[in-house]
């Protein structure tokens, strides 16, 4: 019961930030032009450094807006992996809601960007993508229905990350009181350069929890800031699911997975080399 009620407790903790954060995203969301955001990555000198920069907004739909894009020829290769990689997340509220985190909420930022904006350029250097030439039209976010309420939809998205985030707090806690923080740390390879491309896998699970997971486990230091940013990196959510719904080209899908895995590992293994 112990167990139980500090599960619950830590998570209803962070529920006033969940909601605040979803609030102000789901506003953006409903103020924000879409066709604009489609325009701007679609520049193609211009692509990889303003997909990188859309890409860190916490909106849900630019990773599925991006992989559309491209699956049409819109926008090339490099734009896409930088959306991808600047990608914002469930990390993010989640983070807002520690105050002793917010240095590491501002570092994952910026090198999230940075990284984009290096990785999209140099993959355009070396994968030239013909761009059809066709009228863009607009794509706004798909994790919503158009019509419902901000206050709907913002209670809608916290109240299912808050139950993602008591679930993962649950579970921590039985495996810590079961086997103890040093067993759970040994299992997540701590201190090993393994434990950032173990990190970087599951931040390819299409779904939330992967990075609500990554982040409590950096909380509790059971995993290093290099395998929270690797995890991060590849962390894209659904908009993998459309890359290959919305791209008939599995060698080309598999080969951008493949990028992004390699910039997540290896960004994930310098910074914990650094730490």
């Amino acid at each position: 019961m112990d167990i139980w009620m500090d599960a619950f407790g830590d998570s209803m903790k962070l529920l006033p930030f969940l909601l605040i954060t979803y609030v102000f995203i789901e506003w953006y969301e409903h103020v924000s032009n879409p066709n604009l955001y489609t325009r701007l990555i679609s520049l193609r000198r211009f692509g990889p450094l303003f997909g990188a920069l859309i890409g860190c907004i916490p909106q849900c739909g630019f990773s599925v807006m991006a992989a559309s894009l491209f699956g049409e020829r819109v926008i090339s290769a490099g734009t896409l992996v930088a959306v991808f990689i600047s990608t914002s997340d469930e990390a993010l509220p989640i983070l807002i809601g520690h105050p002793e985190a917010l240095d590491t909420l501002g570092y994952i930022l910026l090198l999230k960007v940075g990284i984009a904006i290096l990785a999209g350029y140099l993959i355009d250097r070396f994968w030239e993508t013909s761009l059809a030439s066709k009228q863009i039209t607009a794509m706004g976010c798909q994790c919503s229905e158009a019509h419902e309420s901000i206050w709907l939809a913002a209670i809608k998205h916290t109240a299912t990350i808050f139950l993602f985030l008591f679930v993962i707090n649950l579970g921590l806690s039985f495996v810590i009181d079961m086997i103890g923080t040093n067993a759970l740390s040994s299992l997540l390879l701590s201190g090993s350069l393994l434990q950032p491309i173990m990190a970087a896998v599951i931040g390819f699970l299409p779904n939330c929890a992967a990075s609500v997971l990554l982040t409590q486990l950096y909380l509790i230091d059971s995993i290093s800031f290099g395998s929270l940013l690797a995890g991060l990196i590849s962390s894209a959510g659904i908009g993998i699911l459309m890359l290959f719904k919305g791209n008939p080209r599995f060698q080309e899908n598999m080969r951008i997975l493949l990028l992004v895995f390699l910039i997540a590992s290896v960004s994930g293994v310098f910074f914990q080399l650094m730490g």
